[in-house]
């Protein structure tokens, strides 16, 4: 969601977009004095709140790997 833009969901987008900076400025700070940042962005995942988004769900995933959402 960091990096789609979806109606309705923009608080959302907009604070895993936060994070992945917040992530890339950590290693840009912390990185030279040997400390590694990480963050996990898992993709599409299957939740009682988007059940009924079945087709956008499937739109992010058909070109995965997996073909699929966790």
């Amino acid at each position: 969601m960091a990096e789609a833009g979806h109606a309705f969901v923009g608080l959302y987008s907009a604070s895993k977009a936060a994070e992945a900076q917040l992530a890339r400025s950590w290693a840009a700070e912390f990185g030279p004095k040997g400390v590694r940042v990480n963050t996990v962005a898992p993709g599409a995942t299957r939740t009682p709140i988007n059940d009924g988004s079945a087709d956008v769900i499937r739109r992010i995933t058909d070109d995965l790997p997996a073909g699929r959402a966790g």
